[in-house]
C-alpha cells in the first residue's frame, strides 16, 4: 500500500490535490478511519479577514472564546482540545478567493498553518495531563478549484505564489 502523506508527522505541511479523486478520497477516509479529523473550508466563503477567522470558528469547532484574530486563530489550531484526533487534515477549496480582498494577509495564513503543524508535529511529554504524541496536521489545497460559470484556476499557476511550496498528492 502506498503510504498516506495525511498521516505524516514531518513536512510538507501544505499538499496540492483534487480533492474530489478517489486518490485523494481514499487518503481522507484513512486518516478519519485512524481516528482523525477532516477540517473543510470554502476559499469563497473566505474573502475577508473577518469572513476567514468565521469559516475556521464553523469549520473547526473553534471555542466562544476564540477572539477571531491571527494570534487567536493561532492558539487555537494549536490547541483544538475540543476536537481530539490522532491527525488532522484541513482542506481548502477555491483558493484563489481566499483572502481576496486582503491579498496581504494570505502569506500570515500560511505561516500560521505551517507554525501550527510544525508544533503538532512535536510530541508533548512533561508529565502532564496535556502530554501528547506527535500528530499530524496538513494543510490540502483544491488543486480543481472550480470557481464561478466554470472557470477553474489551478492552484499551482503563478498567481498561486502566496501559497508558498507545496507537493501534489
Amino acid at each position: 500500500m502506498v503510504e498516506n502523506p495525511l498521516l505524516s508527522i514531518g513536512p510538507p505541511w501544505i499538499f496540492a490535490a483534487d480533492l474530489d479523486s478517489n486518490r485523494f478520497g481514499k487518503m481522507a477516509d484513512q486518516l478519519i478511519v485512524s481516528g482523525g479529523k477532516k477540517i473543510e473550508l470554502e476559499g469563497a466563503r473566505m474573502t475577508t479577514l473577518d469572513a476567514l477567522f468565521d469559516e475556521f470558528a464553523q469549520a473547526a469547532m473553534l471555542p466562544d472564546y476564540f477572539g477571531r484574530n491571527w494570534p487567536a486563530l493561532d492558539e487555537c489550531l494549536a490547541d483544538l482540545e475540543w476536537l481530539p484526533a490522532s491527525s488532522y487534515v484541513m482542506t481548502l477549496r477555491n483558493p484563489a478567493r481566499l483572502l481576496k480582498s486582503a491579498l496581504r494577509d494570505r502569506p500570515v495564513f500560511i505561516k500560521i498553518v505551517t507554525k501550527v503543524a510544525a508544533e503538532w508535529a512535536e510530541p508533548v511529554s512533561v508529565g502532564e495531563y496535556w502530554d501528547r504524541p506527535a500528530i499530524p496536521l496538513h494543510l490540502v489545497v483544491d488543486r480543481a478549484c472550480g470557481a464561478d460559470h466554470g472557470w477553474r484556476e489551478c492552484a499551482s499557476t503563478p498567481d498561486a505564489s502566496w501559497l508558498g511550496t507545496m507537493r501534489s498528492i
